[in-house]
């Protein structure tokens, strides 16, 4: 009977099976009831693997595998050892629903156990002599694996690292700040744009409003009307942005309420002087106790609306803010100013240092705000002003034109990298280039002595063979090094040895120049310490004091390895005309005998 398949694994075309698995097969007893070999050969098998679904699971996309795993040998992947758990074998692909008949059939053999077996070891040997060269559990830097295991057929493998792939470039995470809509139809950062108080502080600390967005400062609430935001006297949390509906703002504070501009005017109630009826001030009484009323126990007004049932006989609601409470007999001083407008900054004083609220404010309509953290604007404001601090100081050339847009803040992303984390790593290719700048702490810039030691050049080149070749710190060839690892290489000198130091300057370059100037006169090279140098002067003088050690080291080893030379050379003398002089006695003894 022919194989039953579904729709998507049915082959267009028979597959035959590898040689290994035909070895297997030449190795089973068939069975009575059982289907006989030769049909088993002439059986299709599904076109797909389970290795080519190895990146389907959540949570282990660090390694994707395009082989195919026919064999039987191929019990376990570079991503089971990886993950912690064994591929599917070839026996359960073979026999998987839908591939054979649903008929008993034959089980491995002690022969097919013993290669699995091995097989795992191997990769597992493999595997664990990859960690130990990269003295690290870490693949983030993987770009190829040694592999032991041998195939009876050829085969290719394609192992990817997304952890490469991004080698410390931050997550590409967007804040809701920049997407979420509002009720206006605005983002939080397209309102905070328009914020006059907003404004200022992004023209001199260039990328604020981006950063406090990231920060998630900014959040939309909404406010019944006859809902108190905050009444006089509780602690300043947020500051408002107005979006629609109409606010008042109350005070009991009469130096306060003369800041603002508000001062009393009495209500004449004669026809005859219509033209006093300005303004009426508000019932002139004192600000209700709220100390006996526990917050906690009352909901807001639009709690109360939801709620739908009233526990007292004169309710009471918690203020947005949920500092103190309020009910509908409520006094909350003297009526000062109503604001209308949409953008309007309610509670600026709270952006500007005030710890407690100096006038209450209450909806008069229902109201959508969005409300900016205190907490988070301080410490957004703080940490841009010393990022701005600290690239003012060490930024070249930024002192010069300190308004510069846009600001180096808009391209640095602050981060806090714990002690013993590699930021670069030798040999490794980022997808883009970045720069760091430190900020504090130390970092200790490291090399290889020599670039064969370096498993990121050996593997990058040949990431996959039959026998793993040992990495050593002795040199290799420049066939087997990348090309961006070639000029690490040591070369043969003039004298037809090993390059000792860094190749010749190119000509024309300001090495070239400085080397000539310190062979022309070593003593007078570097200039002396007691003259009081310029910050330039300084700089090269430094440079050149560094590139003075490296002439004499370099110097000294190429003296040491001379006389090393010679010294082996006269050791070898005697030797060499020990070994001619038999030489000679052999040739002449033959040449008696031939005669």
């Amino acid at each position: 009977m022919p194989a039953q398949y579904d729709a998507i694994t049915r082959p267009k075309a028979p597959r035959p099976l590898s040689p290994s698995l035909r070895g297997h097969y030449d190795t089973w007893q068939s069975q009575p009831g059982q289907p006989d070999d030769a049909d088993l050969r002439r059986t299709l098998r599904p076109n797909s693997s389970p290795a080519g679904h190895l990146g389907d699971a959540p949570g282990e996309h660090s390694l994707r595998s395009a082989a195919r795993p026919w064999t039987s040998a191929s019990l376990a992947s570079v991503k089971s050892f990886t993950t912690g758990y064994l591929a599917s074998d070839s026996w359960n692909e073979l026999f998987a629903p839908g591939s054979v008949q649903s008929e008993p059939q034959p089980e491995p053999n002690e022969r097919t156990d013993l290669i699995a077996k091995g097989m795992v070891s191997k990769a597992a040997v493999s595997c664990s002599d990859y960690r130990l060269l990269k003295r690290e559990d870490d693949i983030r830097a993987l770009t190829g694996l040694w592999s032991t295991i041998s195939f009876r057929r050829p085969r290719g493998m394609d192992i990817i690292s997304e952890h490469a792939r991004s080698t410390r470039k931050p997550p590409a995470i967007v804040a809701d700040g920049f997407l979420s809509k509002g009720p206006n139809g605005q983002t939080p950062y397209q309102i905070a744009l328009e914020v006059p108080l907003l404004q200022k502080l992004e023209h001199q600390n260039a990328g604020f409003i981006k950063l406090l967005v990231e920060a998630d400062s900014l959040s939309y609430v909404s406010a019944l009307a006859g809902q108190v935001l905050y009444r006089e006297g509780d602690p300043a949390c947020c500051s408002y942005v107005q979006l629609s509906g109409s606010v008042q703002m109350y005070s009991c504070d009469r130096d306060f309420l003369k800041q603002s501009g508000w001062h009393p005017m009495d209500t004449d109630a004669s026809p005859s002087s219509p033209t006093k009826l300005a303004k009426a001030s508000t019932r002139p009484m004192l600000p209700t106790p709220r100390t006996e009323h526990d917050p906690s126990r009352y909901p807001t007004l639009k709690e109360y609306v939801h709620m739908a049932r009233d526990e007292e006989s004169t309710p009471r609601f918690r203020t947005l803010e949920g500092h103190s409470t309020f009910s509908k007999d409520s006094s909350f001083g003297e009526l000062y100013d109503t604001s209308h407008a949409l953008g309007t900054l309610i509670g600026e004083s709270a952006l500007v240092g005030k710890e407690l609220w100096q006038h209450s404010a209450r909806c008069i309509k229902d109201c959508d705000f969005l409300a900016i953290n205190v907490s988070i604007f301080k410490k957004t404001l703080k940490t841009m002003r010393e990022n701005q601090r600290f690239f003012d100081l060490y930024m070249p050339g930024l002192n010069k034109n300190r308004n510069i847009r846009p600001h180096p803040n808009d391209f640095f992303k602050r981060e806090v990298i714990p002690e013993g984390e590699c930021l670069l790593e030798e040999g490794m290719v980022s997808l883009e280039p970045a720069v760091f700048m430190v900020q504090r702490g130390h970092v200790e810039l490291r090399r290889y002595r020599m670039s064969s030691a370096n498993p990121a050049y050996v593997l990058s080149t040949r990431p996959l063979t039959g026998k793993p070749q040992k990495v050593t710190t002795q040199d290799v060839t420049c066939l087997l090094l990348p090309d961006f690892a070639r000029t690490f290489t040591p070369k043969l000198d003039e004298e037809g040895l090993p390059r000792i130091g860094l190749p010749p300057a190119l000509k024309g370059t300001m090495r070239q120049r400085l080397e000539d100037e310190y062979m022309a006169d070593p003593s007078h090279f570097l200039p002396p310490r007691e003259k009081k140098l310029s910050p330039e002067e300084a700089k090269v003088r430094h440079h050149k004091a560094l590139l003075k050690d490296r002439m004499e080291t370099t110097a000294f080893r190429k003296k040491e390895r001379a006389l090393k030379r010679d010294e082996e050379l006269r050791e070898a003398r005697p030797l060499r005309q020990a070994t001619e002089a038999e030489w000679k006695h052999s040739f002449l003894s033959v040449f008696t005998f031939l005669r």
